[in-house]
């Protein structure tokens, strides 16, 4: 036992050394850091995660898929659960079951669909939507690692009409909204529209998240709201921008549609006091 225990720590000390590393992403030092997180993963989660550096992004890849995490610097912590440690904001009020059909809107980098096609599983429908067209793109790769053909992505923004809308492009990624100076045209569809083109006839759960535009996305909902139960939206009051003040207006739509709203306002986190929970009674 002693030895097993002194092995781990050093397996750590190694591991350590690697991700202080600034030129950590360089092929030279990527491979040696993806053998020694392979181990120190696969022994803290007690399930195999092979780990590798790979276009520009890390690789994570378990038995139920694969996770790309496009930081620099890899996560030693990292679980198949909960990769990006959001899946307890996300799901709060509820977590997505085997053959849900889900809808997420603002799939980003598609840290959420890992985390919900884990959870409907194969029988399930994930549809997901991003409008950034550098972001889509490499949503794409997350797909394609998984070969999932039940996960559905598509370019475009949800908003209340569908048309072109102009989204902006930001170095930070997550800050891309509909309100700043747009420097790309991309498609505005209302998913009313997109769930009639679709046939969708029922939604477990829709996840929005989209930087201020989740009032525009929910006017385009009007028949999808009798379709579905559950709902997490996230306001975006924290930003303190005009724009941003949707929480209000966010909650009166989900009384009307005859929704149970839960939020969590004694939350540390100021985002996620901003997060509003919609459940059919």
């Amino acid at each position: 036992m002693f030895r097993a225990r002194a092995n781990r720590n050093s397996v750590r000390r190694v591991a350590k050394q690697l991700l202080s590393n600034p030129r950590l992403g360089d092929p030279g030092i990527a491979f040696p850091a993806g053998l020694v997180l392979t181990i120190v993963i696969s022994l803290s989660n007690r399930k195999l995660c092979r780990v590798r550096r790979r276009n520009g992004f890390w690789e994570y890849r378990w038995s139920i898929g694969s996770f790309a995490d496009f930081n620099r610097s890899p996560r030693p912590s990292i679980t198949p659960e909960d990769p990006t440690g959001y899946s307890e904001i996300f799901f709060w009020e509820y977590e997505p079951r085997l053959n849900d059909v889900v809808v997420d809107i603002g799939s980003g980098l598609g840290e959420e669909l890992f985390a919900l096609r884990t959870r409907v599983g194969p029988g399930g429908e994930v549809f997901g939507f991003e409008a950034h067209p550098a972001t889509f793109a490499k949503l794409g790769w997350v797909r394609e690692l998984n070969d999932w053909s039940n996960v559905h992505i598509f370019q475009a923004a949800v908003v209340d009409a569908s048309g072109p809308v102009y989204i902006s492009d930001n170095e930070e990624y997550e800050s891309n909204n509909l309100f700043s100076s747009g420097s790309y045209e991309v498609e505005g569809i209302a998913l009313d529209d997109f769930a009639s083109q679709q046939g969708i006839s029922h939604i477990d759960y829709i996840k929005v998240n989209i930087e201020g535009a989740e009032v525009l996305a929910l006017q385009g909902m009007e028949a999808v709201a009798r379709l579905t139960d559950h709902l997490c939206i996230s306001c975006h009051d924290f930003l303190g921008t005009d724009w941003g003040r949707t929480s209000e207006r966010v909650r009166s739509w989900l009384e009307s549609k005859g929704f149970r709203v839960l939020d969590r306002p004694d939350d540390p986190r100021p985002w996620v006091r901003f997060y509003l929970y919609g459940v059919k009674p």
